[in-house]
């Protein structure tokens, strides 16, 4: 066990290899080769500061590499591999931190098959099975082999391979002022973040502390002061039309096409967006992370409006980089609308995320 942990935190000490990526602050953004630095982070031949810095995304696929997965309530999401459980606390083998105890009552859902049909429409206090319906009753065990709950009938004892999933709690997540750090395995990680020479150390308030190379990477997300980030319960789906925009309306998701934050929604042309007013868009500036999905093949069009009046326009090709869309509010609804470049017949989907507001000075 000790070996498969100092291997892994061996390998993201060591994996070096230069990845292409994007830095994002509130004044712009910068692509080319991305290399960490004592006082910034470096895009081809053009350096941040990282007091400027509010997000960073490597261009690499993000894929898990472990066996369950932990999503936390407060929206952070942990691969490793789960070994037991013992008065109400989940022990789990977590990369690259090791071995950790973890109160069952800050889990949302352990995943004994991630990457299943896990979704938003669980509840708590079920087990879902890969066949069959939910099982109602409390976690009353695991080890390598088997899991137990503990149902109004009795016990009922199931082969992990069976077990797609348990639901302990409900979401409670909440926009914190903290760093946040998304691995090439999936994971998400809150804490602050520091630069130490050519790697990220970050102090995890429930975890530790572990360090991070490049080659470990996928995206960081800084907390800046006189930044307020937004919930994504703010903005509201007012509007969709076209042929292509049949079926459910979109939800939040967990993971986007593009690999971003862990509050992220996927837009399809046609679509507008509201955002309720608030006193802190009084005399602010708003910016949305924005891309566009790999699947999409011709340019979006954004216009935000207030009260009938546009206040901004902004052309999406396809295949641009992550970045963020800025531009002045007040305290007044503001409207999003997504909309084809030209008339075309084909799926195009921007991704919004991390929506931030500044205070004018």
């Amino acid at each position: 066990m000790l070996k498969t942990i100092v291997t892994y935190s061996l390998f993201l000490l060591i994996s070096h290899s230069l990845i292409a990526g994007t830095i994002n602050t509130l004044t712009g953004s910068v692509q080319g080769t991305l290399v960490l630095q004592p006082s910034g982070v470096k895009a081809g031949n053009q350096t941040r500061d990282w007091a400027q810095v509010l997000s960073v995304i490597w261009q690499r696929q993000m894929t898990a590499s472990s066996a369950n997965a932990i999503r936390m309530r407060n929206g952070e999401i942990w691969y490793g591999k789960v070994l037991g459980i013992r008065k109400n606390r989940l022990k789990i083998l977590i990369e690259p931190f090791g071995e950790k105890d973890i109160d069952l009552q800050l889990i949302e859902m352990i995943e004994f098959q991630p990457g299943g049909k896990a979704g938003l429409e669980m509840k708590p206090g079920k087990l879902y099975k890969k066949n069959g319906h939910p099982v109602t009753g409390l976690l009353g065990g695991i080890n390598r082999h088997r899991v137990q709950v503990n149902t109004a009938l009795g016990k009922l004892i199931l082969k992990r391979q069976e077990v797609l999933a348990y639901v302990c709690n409900k979401p409670d997540f909440e926009e914190l002022e903290t760093d946040e750090i998304g691995l090439a395995n999936k994971s998400v990680f809150r804490g602050k973040l520091t630069l130490e020479k050519d790697a990220l150390v970050l102090e995890h308030a429930t975890l530790g502390k572990a360090r991070f190379a490049t080659g470990a990477l996928a995206y960081i997300r800084r907390h800046q002061p006189g930044i307020e980030r937004l919930k994504f319960s703010a903005w509201k789906l007012i509007k969709r039309q076209g042929p292509l925009n049949r079926g459910p309306l979109p939800k939040p998701l967990t993971y986007t096409a593009a690999g971003l934050w862990t509050q992220a929604t996927e837009i399809t042309a046609g679509t507008t967006l509201r955002l309720s007013k608030s006193d802190s868009m009084a005399n602010a500036k708003l910016s949305v992370l924005v891309c566009m999905t790999e699947q999409s093949k011709t340019a979006l069009v954004l216009r935000a409006s207030a009260g009938g009046k546009e206040i901004s326009k902004k052309v999406l090709k396809a295949g641009s980089p992550p970045h963020y869309w800025s531009f002045p509010v007040s305290n007044a609804d503001i409207d999003i609308t997504v909309e084809y470049d030209k008339l075309v017949k084909v799926p195009c989907t921007v991704v919004f995320g991390d929506p931030v507001i500044r205070k004018n000075k």
